[in-house]
């Protein structure tokens, strides 16, 4: 199957749970479904939010129906899903058509006084000087003039009645999806970096960059657009038939509406009460400036308590021949359960992926998390009678025996999928032998072994990783599922390393190396060793990361010699640690924090010491040719 790309990838807010990355997995799970699609054929996105799979929906030719309980979801899939494409052509005729609307809005840099709500509140006074403390930075003071702007035109045009409800929407998406782009942030709103780009300053070009709105790409035909609690437009919707119902609850504690407050705040133009300075009375208060109204649509799937007999009530109202659940490995509804409340709609088939999760909020100093995410599909015109794909393989398999035993090859197969994900991530010696691995060096690897009653396991290593991962996987597909389950829980544990241990780990790794004489494996291993350094960003992480950078500097000092036939100088890793150095260096939003300058002195003392030494090796190489010459 075909899409339209551009229809369906631009455009697109930056999003916690986005399906960007999977849609791949998904349009996989619509091809499985063996759906003919028909211009009347009806998909239902019951939970759109950026509305990338209605989007994919659209350009497949269903008749797509969304919906979302947030404001600016509605907004932008209002636009994206609702409208026909022949607004580009006939839209905006009482203002020129909206090429020049759009150029009309771009155009406008400043905001009238009444209007400053965004600039006031949420961005610095000055964007060279802002204070980091007290002024809220979600967006350049430029920007949220921009915002403020801009949002007030397309408010004045619709009061005075020259635009639509349709065009108005289309600008607002427009907005919207540059209000997303342009934050200072790390995609969600709940809190902002400190100082424009965060710690690295990698960000500066999207943040900074002038917010203009684009002209988008749309479909011809017109969707249905919904925005209401997700249960009971289900309740509304019994009497219709749809050929697939796509679901994608939020399974887990992220809340939308606090995460994307700011831009509801947007949409809706509403301007709520907040304190204009972060700290109150010696205080830090509402340093986001959370909407408090934010709980109106609280979601209940995002509570353990309620999420799975939600989950059920939906499902039980839900009228289609097809359902596709998107679910994940850190679901909060045990996936037995959901597997329990879907069988007694019909068949069960799965597809499935595996891909790194985001981590809105504070970053932790934890190691990339991965997570099996796969769809779930029910055929509701059939007997129940449950089947799974083999991603790997490519190829469905149809089991023909009795469904508990269907079932437990499905748990089987996702049990498998996250022991693989394991498999890929440094393990900690320590960690393993703490879930009762034992341990035996063979020649320049080791092999950790464990029974599990009549089973046994063997993992065999060499530089802090698992080999032969696939050997691994074909000899567990024989272990039953209770064996796999506690081989995939001491694997967890077994490879649950932070990100400042794993640092320090690959730091001993280096010695190893370099004392056995295998500088052959030190440029890839320092590599990674500096990729890891660039993710530490908060204020704990900043300080241990200079600490990191301390020892890696007087580990080079130390042992430069066995490095010199490496060509240092010319490794993009080098390059890579010397901007690193450079941005850790300048920044000083920290430099309060005991230790913080002494650091920062000895990586400089060092940085400057270690250059003298490869300029000195460079010299002599440079004369030791010049003599063989």
């Amino acid at each position: 199957m075909d899409y339209n790309k551009d229809y369906v990838e631009k455009h697109l807010i930056a999003y916690l749970g986005n399906k960007r990355k999977l849609l791949p997995l998904i349009l996989k799970g619509i091809e499985n479904t063996s759906h003919d699609i028909k211009s009347n054929s009806k998909f239902l996105d019951l939970f759109a939010g950026t509305g990338v799979v209605s989007r994919l929906a659209k350009s497949l030719g269903f008749e797509v129906h969304c919906n979302d309980w947030e404001e600016y979801s509605y907004q932008i899939n209002r636009a994206f899903v609702g409208l026909d494409s022949s607004i580009l052509k006939t839209g905006f005729a009482e203002l020129g058509g909206i090429d020049t609307v759009l150029e009309y809005l771009n155009m406008i840099n400043d905001a009238a006084e009444e209007d400053r709500y965004i600039s006031e509140y949420y961005c610095p006074a000055d964007d060279n000087n802002p204070d980091i403390l007290n002024e809220r930075m979600f967006y350049s003071h430029a920007n949220g003039l921009r915002i403020d702007g801009i949002r007030a035109q397309i408010a004045k045009w619709k009061k005075q009645g020259v635009i639509n409800e349709d065009e108005n929407s289309l600008l607002l998406a427009l907005l919207l999806y540059e209000a997303s782009t342009r934050a200072n942030t790390s995609g969600v709103f709940k809190g902002f970096h400190c100082g424009f780009g965060g710690t690295h300053g990698d960000a500066l070009g999207r943040i900074l960059k002038t917010l203009q709105l684009v002209k988008p790409v749309l479909l011809p035909g017109k969707g249905y657009v919904y925005n209401e609690d997700c249960l009971k437009l289900s309740e509304r919707l019994q009497n219709t038939r749809f050929g697939i119902v796509y679901m994608d609850p939020p399974y887990n504690q992220h809340q939308y509406g606090s995460n994307y407050h700011l831009l509801n705040t947007i949409a809706r133009n509403d301007k709520p009460d907040i304190n204009k300075n972060i700290m109150v009375d010696g205080k830090k208060t509402n340093k986001s400036a959370i909407r408090t109204d934010w709980t109106k649509t609280k979601s209940t799937f995002c509570y353990k308590s309620s999420a799975e007999a939600d989950f059920k009530k939906l499902i039980d109202n839900i009228n289609a021949e097809h359902l596709m659940i998107s679910y994940s490995t850190d679901g909060i509804i045990p996936f037995d359960n959901i597997l329990d409340i879907l069988s007694s709609k019909g068949k069960i088939n799965i597809v499935s992926s595996e891909y790194t999760k985001y981590r809105g909020g504070k970053q932790a100093l934890t190691t990339k998390t991965k997570n099996v995410e796969f769809v779930i599909l029910v055929d509701c015109t059939e007997e129940k009678k449950a089947v799974f794909d083999m991603a790997a393989e490519k190829k469905v398999v149809t089991s023909q025996v009795k469904d508990e035993q269907s079932l437990d090859e499905i748990k089987k197969f996702l049990i498998l999928d996250k022991i693989k994900v394991d498999l890929q991530k440094d393990y900690s010696c320590k960690l393993l032998k703490e879930q009762g691995y034992s341990c035996e060096k063979k020649e320049e690897s080791f092999v950790f072994s464990k029974a599990y009653g009549d089973y046994k396991i063997e993992l065999k290593t060499t530089f802090n990783n698992f080999t032969e991962q696939d050997l691994i996987l074909e000899l567990l597909k024989d272990y039953p599922c209770e064996v796999l389950e506690k081989v995939y829980a001491d694997l967890e544990m077994g490879t649950s390393l932070t990100r400042e241990e794993e640092l320090y780990q690959d730091f001993e790794l280096m010695k190893f190396l370099h004392d056995k004489k295998q500088y052959s494996a030190l440029p890839k291993l320092f590599g990674k060793i500096v990729l890891n350094l660039n993710k530490f960003n908060n204020t704990s992480a900043y300080i241990s990361s200079l600490n990191a950078l301390e020892t890696l500097l007087a580990y080079f000092i130390e042992a430069m010699p066995q490095w010199e036939n490496q060509n240092i100088l010319s490794l993009k890793s080098f390059h890579d640690m010397e901007h690193l150095i450079l941005r850790k260096l300048e920044h000083s939003a920290y430099d309060n924090v005991v230790g913080v300058k002494e650091s920062k002195k000895n990586i400089g003392v060092a940085y400057d010491c270690l250059i003298e030494v490869l300029n000195k090796q460079k010299s002599v190489q440079t004369s030791k040719e010049s003599v063989a010459v």
